[in-house]
């Protein structure tokens, strides 16, 4: 019994961290509309990364763990930018051959810089472990489990409680309509002899039409993560 609850911890951890990666790419799925193919090797290359800092470099883990971060989150803005979006309004075949080229092109770059060989990374959390009842659990096991916890209540919070996550959410459900509740509006154009209308994606889209997009919104996620856009007062908008 005690090698079951034993292997239980194992499993949880392991599936905490394949849970992470999957969260991945939900987010970036849900929020570009892309599935990037690449996302495990990106998540590899900044584990290398982190390797060459702890290992070759001498850096405490937590600092080297953190400045790897800001180094992912920049390639990742970089990667989007230049390669993701000026495909991502195409068809769904061009899409996924480009992340999968993405794909070669990291792991090509990642056997080129490290010779592809396994590393080992310094554990954050002690070696030892902890007796419960008989059951002899690892601290590393614990600390993984902890902290995909807490990255899922994190990001629950953030984008149940934030006006930037509700943001988020209302763009990924609907992106026509949020831009009518946050996003810059090029401009209001007034015709003589007809009302004004809130134009974006060279579509106009009336008062009325504008009224039920801000309500849908702040109907699902509140009143925080509606921000309307500035609209010119027209004296024939209809109340």
């Amino acid at each position: 019994m005690a090698d079951f609850f034993q292997q239980v911890v194992s499993g949880l951890a392991s599936g905490g961290i394949y849970a992470s990666l999957a969260l991945a790419l939900v987010l970036i799925h849900r929020a570009t509309g892309v599935i990037n193919f690449a996302q495990g090797e990106m998540a590899t290359f900044s584990t290398y990364i982190l390797w060459t800092l702890t290992a070759n470099h001498g850096w405490p883990y937590w600092p080297a763990f953190f400045f790897t971060l800001l180094v992912s989150f920049g390639g990742g803005v970089a990667v989007h930018q230049s390669v993701v979006r000026p495909v991502e309004r195409g068809s769904v075949l061009r899409v996924v051959i480009v992340t999968i080229g993405l794909l070669l092109l990291v792991n090509g770059a990642m056997t080129w810089i490290w010779t592809g060989e396994v590393r080992a990374v310094e554990s954050p959390f002690p070696t030892e472990t902890i007796d419960i009842a008989g059951v002899a659990i690892p601290v590393q096991d614990l600390g993984t489990i902890g902290v995909v916890i807490a990255t899922v209540l994190v990001l629950a919070v953030f984008f149940r409680f934030t006006k930037v996550g509700l943001g988020m959410r209302a763009a990924a459900t609907n992106p026509d309509e949020s831009r009518l509740v946050g996003v810059r509006v090029s401009g209001l154009v007034p015709a003589s002899g007809a009302n004004a209308q809130l134009t974006f994606d060279d579509r106009p889209v009336g008062w009325r039409e504008a009224e039920q997009a801000v309500d849908k919104i702040a109907s699902r996620f509140g009143v925080s993560a509606v921000r309307p856009a500035a609209l010119v007062e027209d004296p024939d908008r209809p109340s």
